[in-house]
């Protein structure tokens, strides 16, 4: 988001209330969410569907 809207992160994020630490311009809090997510759905989405890996 910071490549197309430069200063995104810094207008709409409260940078006192997390780390502070950034991966790439996006704040790691950020990243751990969406990859926790992520994780998340991919375990919904089995039940869901009952798919089994083969």
């Amino acid at each position: 988001m910071n490549w197309t809207h430069p200063n995104y992160v810094d207008l709409y994020w409260n940078n006192a209330a997390i780390s502070g630490l950034r991966v790439l311009g996006a704040p790691l809090e950020e990243l751990l969410f969406a990859s926790t997510l992520g994780a998340l759905w991919s375990n919904f989405y089995e039940h869901r569907y009952w798919q089994e890996k083969i």
